[in-house]
């Protein structure tokens, strides 16, 4: 689920999974539930982030570790064709993410 913060200027993609990332113009950091809020976990990691688009890209990624890029590949695969990925490696402006829901 995307949900957008106008007022913070920063875009939850959220998953069904307990895991979602938070986006700023700049940067990105995973989220989690603490009670009925969403939190920052983990650190923010600057834009734009590769990320990888097939199983194939994910099991060749060097850093399959990375959570966030982990929680990135899983939320796309909860919500094919969802602009996260355009906006993580900045082929779509964050502005336009922004104002597109």
């Amino acid at each position: 689920m995307k949900v957008v913060n106008r007022s913070t200027a920063t875009i939850d993609y959220r998953s069904r999974r307990h895991l979602g990332l938070r986006v700023w113009k700049d940067r990105c950091q995973i989220i989690a539930p603490v009670g009925t809020d969403w939190t920052g976990v983990g650190p923010q990691l600057e834009l734009p982030l590769d990320v990888p688009h097939s199983v194939e890209d994910f099991q060749a990624t060097e850093d399959v570790s990375n959570v966030l890029r982990t929680t990135a590949f899983r939320y796309e695969l909860e919500q094919p064709g969802s602009d996260l990925f355009a906006v993580l490696m900045k082929e779509k402006t964050f502005e336009s993410a922004l104002h597109a829901a």
